[in-house]
């Protein structure tokens, strides 16, 4: 008799913990997702705006010129991930 209730409360000990352990990795994980793309949304409104302001400028330094055409494609990868998750 001591043996099956010492098994019942280690399954239900076991299961407890499992359940805890499942739901907390969830909602941080989801947490932690969100976080990353408000980041995400943040950094690309950033970027854009660098954008806009570097076209209403007359750049005429060829490097420049290469870090904005950069800075263009990484912006449209990070509209495309953000479309790609939500």
């Amino acid at each position: 008799m001591q043996a099956l209730a010492n098994a019942l409360l280690s399954e239900l000990a076991s299961r407890t913990m499992s359940f805890l352990v499942s739901t907390y990795g969830s909602t941080a994980a989801a947490r932690k997702q969100e976080e990353d793309l408000h980041m995400l949304r943040l950094l690309l409104l950033r970027s854009g705006t660098i954008a806009e302001e570097a076209e209403g400028r007359r750049v005429t330094n060829r490097a420049m010129l290469w870090q904005l055409g950069a800075l263009r494609d990484e912006m449209l990868r990070g509209y495309y991930v953000l479309d790609t998750i939500r």
